[in-house]
């Protein structure tokens, strides 16, 4: 297991920098999913077997015996990506609990400090309180920073919004902020009086026609019905 973990990391380094970027948030994505086995039912083994074909196949193209021959090995090698970036996640998760508890315990100290500095008496204030606040303040920051180095190693999970998509927002809100204007506009209001008005004629309105326009001759249009006639005679029934 060892050979082939680090077999498959000189290869991933191999891979092209944005390659690598999108295959390590996919193995982080599915490691996160795997985490949930006991709600999901979907362990390493099941993950690698859906996405092995997806993420792992040859260039050329091949027989569909020999494709079924390469599942068992892409398997094989995604469960093990998967399996791999399973531990870092947990161990990086048990860190950063670690990390908060003692986080949590160097306050209560610092609480204590503080408390103890207002219910004594200046003049009996011991000289070594203020350099053990200090202290434990450190502590708190250093904590803090490890802490935040570790997160930083997770991938983000929000989606990064690209400038097309900010801009397809920003249209987005403006139509909608102009649709809400329109409807206070022309909302009705039932309480008013009806407000009658004449209307003009449709035709007046109508576009005119192409220039130099013939009219048909009334001989064609008596011909036409007369055929349509003779049609309708045709097909009714007797």
């Amino acid at each position: 297991m060892g050979e082939r973990v680090r077999c498959l990391s000189v290869m991933i380094e191999l891979l092209p920098k944005p390659n690598r970027a999108v295959l390590d948030r996919l193995m982080y994505h599915l490691a996160r999913v795997a985490d949930q086995e006991a709600v999901n039912k979907m362990g390493c083994n099941n993950l690698a077997l859906i996405f092995g074909p997806c993420v792992l196949r040859r260039q050329d193209s091949a027989h569909a015996q020999e494709q079924l021959n390469d599942v068992a090995r892409q398997t094989g090698c995604v469960q093990t990506l998967i399996e791999e970036k399973l531990k870092q996640y947990k161990a990086t998760l048990h860190n950063i609990v670690e990390l908060e508890d003692a986080s949590h315990k160097v306050s209560a100290n610092l609480r204590k400090i503080e408390e103890h500095r207002r219910n004594s008496e200046p003049s009996k204030t011991s000289p070594n309180i203020g350099t053990a606040k200090q202290l434990f303040e450190e502590q708190l920051e250093f904590l803090g920073k490890q802490k935040e180095r570790l997160l930083q190693e997770l991938p983000p999970l929000a989606p990064v919004a690209s400038s097309e998509d900010l801009s397809s927002s920003d249209e987005n809100a403006n139509a909608a902020a102009s649709s809400s204007l329109s409807v206070e506009e022309y909302a009705l209001d039932l309480d008013a009086p009806p407000v009658f008005c004449l209307l003009r004629y449709p035709t007046k309105l109508r576009p005119p026609g192409p220039p130099h326009r013939r009219r048909p001759d009334l001989d064609l249009r008596r011909k036409a019905f007369a055929n349509s006639r003779g049609i309708v005679s045709f097909y009714s029934p007797v």
